[in-house]
């Protein structure tokens, strides 16, 4: 009955909206039910059920090390960019990250060596904490995945939108910038030149608009100039697409008769935001560096637990006053 349920919301979920992070929610949970079902099943027999464990086991301790890995990568990337103030906030957000899994594990040590309730009610309500966070990383990964599955270029786009990026040494592309630029080229000559909007306003560090710098690459890249639109208004995603629909709707054209161009871990947030303000949800991610991506998934990860804070502060203070009233009755 349990897992019917789970699968006409996921259908339901489908259906009503194409992108949205329920989606990746009611698979998650859809896989944890079938394994937890699978084991049930196969209790009936001791060599199935003995094979099935075996089998779950190599996988939950391939997620560790895969954990483990990413983990690494996060922190070797926040060291190297500790000194860059636009990752103040996602680096100290790791460095917490890093000293609780530091805490939780010692206690656990602990515990193991010395049982007490007290200590035991501390490391499941961390557990529980940590797994909740854990839940939803998951949760949002598979949500990405589901939107890189479903997303297509339409070849009848009427214009091509770049997300704007931050500028390094006060006017020039970044990096980054210029891998989303160069993608943005490439979609645009397959779709015959549209309109290439240049979204990015100025940044505090920054001598000139994000879109001003976009254009001169563009250009010096051989675009026709009449063809590029410059919004130079905007200082997030979500102005991004609120200021090309305001001048999409003015010059006559559909909002949703295109393409965006960001990088690929921003895809499917970016995508989130373009469905609830109407623009198209279409997009083409620019290649990160390895290297580089697990940090910027993860302030994507951060962004979207920050955005609905209030309903995850809500969940926990419930899931935790439940898992304490069980353990103390």
């Amino acid at each position: 009955m349990g897992l019917l349920f789970i699968l006409i919301g996921l259908y339901l979920s489908f259906r009503t909206r194409r992108i949205r992070l329920l989606n990746g929610v009611w698979v998650t949970v859809l896989m944890l039910v079938v394994v937890g079902l699978v084991t049930e099943l196969s209790s009936g027999n001791v060599w199935m059920h003995r094979l099935w464990v075996l089998g779950l086991s190599l996988f939950i301790i391939l997620v560790g090390l895969a954990g483990i890995w990413i983990g690494w990568q996060l922190v070797q990337t926040a060291w190297l960019t500790r000194r860059n103030h636009r990752y103040r906030l996602v680096n100290a957000t790791i460095l917490i990250v890093l000293v609780i899994c530091c805490l939780l594990t010692g206690l656990i040590i602990q515990m193991w060596l010395t049982p007490e309730p007290r200590l035991q009610l501390i490391v499941i309500l961390l557990g529980f904490i940590s797994g909740y966070f854990i839940f939803w990383w998951f949760a949002y990964g598979v949500g990405f995945l589901i939107y890189r599955h479903q997303n297509r270029t339409s070849v009848k786009s009427a214009y091509v939108l770049v997300l704007g990026a931050g500028l390094n040494y006060g006017n020039q592309v970044s990096l980054s910038l210029q891998a989303r630029l160069d993608q943005a080229l490439l979609v645009a000559k397959q779709l015959d030149q549209p309109w290439l909007i240049l979204s990015g306003g100025k940044g505090g560090d920054e001598t000139i608009s994000e879109a001003e710098a976009m254009a001169t690459y563009c250009e010096e890249k051989g675009y026709p100039r009449s063809a590029l639109v410059l919004e130079t208004a905007s200082t997030s995603t979500a102005e991004n697409m609120m200021f090309t629909k305001a001048w999409l709707i003015q010059h006559g054209l559909n909002p949703t008769a295109g393409v965006f161009v960001t990088s690929d871990y921003h895809t499917y947030r970016a995508a989130l935001l373009a469905q609830k303000i109407g623009v198209t949800t279409h997009s083409v991610g620019a290649k990160t560096a390895p290297k580089a991506f697990w940090h910027a998934y993860f302030r994507e990860y951060c962004a979207i637990m920050f955005q609905y804070r209030w309903r995850h502060a809500m969940a926990l203070v419930v899931g935790l006053g439940f898992v304490f009233y069980i353990f103390v009755n």
